[in-house]
């Protein structure tokens, strides 16, 4: 029988966020002042023209010009109402601030750990003056008309007391396409995705860079310290009477020999030479000179002779 194998989502994709760790029990408490754009996001064409057209789409006037599919997401026929134009205009701002263009998913890539992080929707509602229901029920007219696909997981927090629990559902909130082509901004979304997608590449590459630069880093200070560590013990005359320079040399070697584990053995025999016996003892000038191949056969050479 095949085994079965677990699919698991890279750390900077939207997917990942659903099963991200939690960081314990914490009240969910509101901001000072709702989230805006910021001045850089206002320079944005796609994000200036989206947030003009979503937040007039409530105006009796121009109701009908666009998102057609939600006017008419009921089965029966009857127009959409009123409330929910209003609603999806006061979620405008809140929406543009947290949807990150280059996955179309309410959210955003941490720039320390690489990995992305989800926004929730009880932010989103307080920012715009709504309540969790109404949000709720709008993200389902949403998702009827095939303008925002949602995912939902069910996560365990620890309590802050022993025995006691709280489960949180987390959701991912993700637009399609659709949602901005009806809008009318379909070649705007494609030029700014393809911007975005470019500038995600290259901060995944910089993370990645700078996360093998603190492991270098770490691992470095770690040999440090333990160089440190083996002086001391030679100038306290430790009981181990193993420290002191060849100590300390024992060390950078192992360092070394971690870093670039081919610079510890530069000539290595091919896999069908049988290697010496214990008791064989070969120079280690003699090695370090011509390399350990030619050390063997020069060694077995004198042996014969």
């Amino acid at each position: 029988m095949a085994k079965l194998t677990v699919y698991k989502p890279a750390p900077h994709l939207p997917a990942a966020g659903l099963s991200a760790p939690t960081n314990g029990y914490s009240a969910q408490t509101r901001a000072a002042e709702p989230r805006k754009l910021s001045a850089k996001q206002k320079k944005n064409p796609f994000l200036r023209a989206a947030f003009k057209r979503l937040s007039e789409i409530a105006d009796p006037h121009k109701r009908g010009t666009y998102l057609r599919r939600l006017d008419t997401v009921h089965k029966s026929g009857r127009r959409m109402r009123s409330e929910v134009w209003r609603s999806l205009a006061k979620i405008t701002e809140p929406l543009l601030v947290r949807v990150d263009i280059a996955t179309l998913c309410c959210g955003y890539l941490d720039e320390d750990s690489g990995a992305f992080k989800l926004n929730t929707q009880r932010g989103i509602a307080q920012d715009a003056g709504l309540s969790d229901w109404q949000l709720t029920r709008l993200f389902q007219m949403l998702d009827g008309a095939g303008y925002t696909v949602r995912r939902r997981k069910a996560i365990w927090v620890a309590g802050p007391s022993h025995g006691v629990g709280l489960i949180k559902t987390r959701t991912m909130i993700l637009f399609t396409p659709l949602f901005f082509r009806d809008l009318g901004l379909g070649w705007m979304l494609e030029r700014a995705q393809t911007a975005a997608q470019k500038r995600r590449k290259n901060e995944l590459i910089r993370i990645a860079a700078q996360k093998v630069q603190r492991e270098r880093t770490a691992s470095d200070q770690k040999v440090h310290r333990e160089m440190r560590r083996a002086r001391y013990q030679e100038r306290s005359g430790g009981s181990s009477g193993s420290g002191g320079p060849a100590a300390a040399g024992d060390v950078l070697s192992k360092m070394n020999a971690r870093r670039n584990p081919r610079q510890a053995d530069p000539d290595p025999p091919d896999q069908g030479e049988l290697p010496l016996p214990a008791s064989a003892s070969i120079d280690t000038a003699l090695v370090k000179a011509v390399g350990l191949r030619q050390a063997i056969e020069l060694s077995r050479a004198a042996k014969g002779t």
